[in-house]
């Protein structure tokens, strides 16, 4: 009986050493590594914007880019993919569009100023890389499942969100995101953070175009014979209005809203109806 248990229990163990020999493989392949528990992501020393030239709830000048990426390295998934996240957490003051995307705005602490986060994942993809906008508490995903390489640049872009006051503005680093790796639970986190900089707020004169109807006249029909004929030219004036202090002034003239440009050596725009 004790030679009979030995000999099963012996059987047993081959048995599970196999196992366990078939499963660490899977289990180490799917292991990532973590830089760290945070990860600074700087950005330039000082940032200068007009605030008064745009109304609220527009951008104050283009994305400013950290330049840096954090990376996460991680082998392939075994039998349980993985995904990264970024998720933004600052309270949200607001939220902004663009692209087809909302993004969460957060205060600065300069008065009527906002800053809304964008992050860009997966550096393989070169050519196409998408920007997940950033909001407060929810998670955006950082590349594809079961990706090797995970990775975020972060860029931020300030919004105007009240009224101004010129001035110049100590901003602190401070954590914003946090990336989440989740497999099958939240298996760790990184603070990610910005580098402190300084927000030079500007103000200046501005000038307003006033409004002005041109009359056109009248054209024979005999002097439109062909398509692109064209009557007689009207001259007319731009008058401004401007403020103390913004001395001379170039201007040029554009098409706003729905209107499209015909033909633009001749100053012409497409247009609709008419008498």
């Amino acid at each position: 009986m004790n030679g009979s248990l030995g000999r099963h229990i012996y059987s047993g163990l081959q048995a599970g050493l196999v196992i366990v020999a078939l499963l660490l493989p899977r289990m180490a392949a799917a292991a990532c590594i973590s830089w760290g528990s945070e990860f600074t992501f700087p950005l330039p020393a000082t940032t200068r914007v007009v605030a008064n030239t745009v109304e609220i709830g527009e951008a104050l000048g283009p994305w400013i880019d950290s330049g840096a990426q954090e990376y996460m390295n991680c082998g392939t998934s075994g039998g349980a993919p993985y995904i990264n996240y970024h998720i933004g957490v600052l309270p949200e003051a607001g939220t902004y569009h663009e692209g087809g995307r909302t993004y969460s705005v957060f205060e600065t602490g300069a008065p009527g100023i906002g800053m809304v986060i964008r992050v860009r994942a997966d550096p393989a993809s070169a050519g196409s890389y998408l920007y997940g906008a950033i909001r407060s508490g929810e998670r955006v995903r950082s590349g594809p499942a079961s990706n090797k390489v995970n990775s975020g640049l972060i860029a931020i872009r300030f919004i105007k969100t009240g009224n101004t006051m010129p001035d110049s503005y100590a901003l602190p680093g401070q954590h914003v995101l946090d990336m989440q790796h989740f497999q099958s639970s939240d298996r760790f986190r990184q603070q990610h953070r910005l580098s402190a900089m300084t927000l030079e707020v500007d103000h200046r004169p501005l000038c307003r175009v006033a409004s002005k109807t041109v009359p056109m006249g009248l054209t024979s029909v005999t002097r439109l014979p062909t398509v692109d004929s064209y009557g007689a030219t009207r001259q007319f004036t731009v008058d401004l209005t401007c403020e103390t202090g913004a001395g001379r002034v170039r201007y040029f003239v554009e098409p706003a809203g729905t209107t499209t440009v015909f033909d633009r050596s001749r100053g012409i725009v497409n247009v609709e109806g008419g008498g």
